[in-house]
């Protein structure tokens, strides 16, 4: 849950994902840390490409490790059990926590990456939210997703923010204004068929 409250990532995209470090004596902390995630929902074309890279160079070691460890505990279990399985398993833990009384909400999987887009609501555009959700347009997140009424406090998000990748912003916005054009030509062809109809 630490985990996915920085990056925002779905539980089935933690095993084929990947950090790489560069050492850097121009960046914060000495190097630059990239996650690069293979984007789940690519083949119904709900995704913005079939990989995302996620930037958290400015987030301190401490908190890179839990990211760390959980791309380990999700291949592992991935490749033992299944994802199914792993997945189900996390319900349980989840489930079992509400039953018991430590958390005073119900939580899923799912629950921290709404948490985290809805932290993200509060910051960035709705291209950058898209980027680092791994969405191919800006309305998903803006649909679907935690509002940014529920976003944590701005002192609270200090440790916790990431940034999207350039190249992936430059992408949705490459799609949205192609978007915009078709949507104009379509309004065009709209008004001359009526015109057209007029005159008949």
């Amino acid at each position: 849950m630490r985990a996915t409250i920085r990056t925002g990532m779905r539980p089935s995209e933690w095993a084929t994902s990947e950090i790489r470090i560069v050492r850097d004596q121009d960046a914060p902390h000495g190097r630059q840390i990239w996650l690069f995630v293979c984007n789940a929902k690519v083949s119904n074309g709900r995704a913005n490409g079939p990989i995302r890279a996620i930037d958290l160079t400015e987030i301190e070691d401490r908190f890179i490790e839990p990211i760390w460890r959980t791309i380990e505990v999700a291949r592992f279990n991935t490749e033992m059990e299944g994802l199914g399985v792993w997945l189900a398993r996390m319900r349980r833990v989840l489930n079992q926590l509400d039953k018991i009384g430590l958390v005073q909400n119900r939580y899923t999987p799912y629950s921290a990456r709404h948490q985290a887009i809805a932290n993200w609501k509060s910051v960035y555009t709705p291209v950058e939210v898209a980027a680092l959700a791994g969405h191919a347009v800006p309305k998903t997140a803006t649909t679907h997703y935690g509002k940014m009424k529920d976003a944590w406090p701005s002192v609270r998000l200090g440790t916790l923010l990431v940034r999207a990748s350039p190249v992936d912003v430059a992408r949705i916005e490459a799609r949205v204004a192609l978007g915009r054009e078709a949507q104009k030509m379509r309004d065009t062809r709209a008004s001359m068929d009526l015109i057209a109809n007029m005159e008949i």
